[in-house]
């Protein structure tokens, strides 16, 4: 009988000492298996969020629902957010980038903070959590960006 070439003899010891040494190690075979595998390739990265521009919000309140027009403009590291009502009133707030999400401060009826993250990318549309002085509760917001009719539009 004719031996097998001296690499498929290599391939084998080395698969059995591979198989060998994560069963003493208590990893069973079915870690021999997923170690010789190829790991998945990086996932590609995304481009930076452009956070500029107007955005139509909707939240709730302790006190009921509401929408606003918001918009965001950067100043180097900060951004500047201001929400307008539909009834004129307003507010302002600045905020700056952490772990990719927005956080402004902000006053008008009184200080506050919210968080904004991003969910969706086209259109961006960010999720809020917020609260404000003399709420003891945090509530949530939804912002996405550009005008209701250019949305419609897409």
């Amino acid at each position: 009988m004719k031996k097998p070439p001296m690499m498929f003899r290599v391939v084998v010891v080395g698969m059995v000492i591979v198989v060998g040494a994560c069963v003493i190690a208590g990893q069973g075979v079915g870690h021999a298996a997923q170690a010789v595998q190829t790991p998945p390739l990086p996932a590609r990265p995304q481009p930076p969020i452009d956070w500029i521009g107007t955005y139509t919000a909707e939240g709730s309140s302790p006190t009921g629902t509401y929408t606003a027009t918001m918009a965001i403009v950067q100043h180097g590291q900060a951004y500047e957010v201001q929400w307008t009502f539909p009834n004129g009133d307003g507010m302002v707030g600045v905020g700056f980038l952490y772990n990719g999400d927005l956080v402004v401060g902000y006053t008008g009826g009184g200080p506050g903070v919210i968080v904004y993250h991003v969910v969706a990318r086209t259109p961006l549309t960010l999720e809020g959590r917020w609260t404000g002085w003399g709420f003891d509760t945090v509530s949530p917001e939804r912002a996405v960006k550009g005008p209701p009719a250019a949305r419609a539009q897409r």
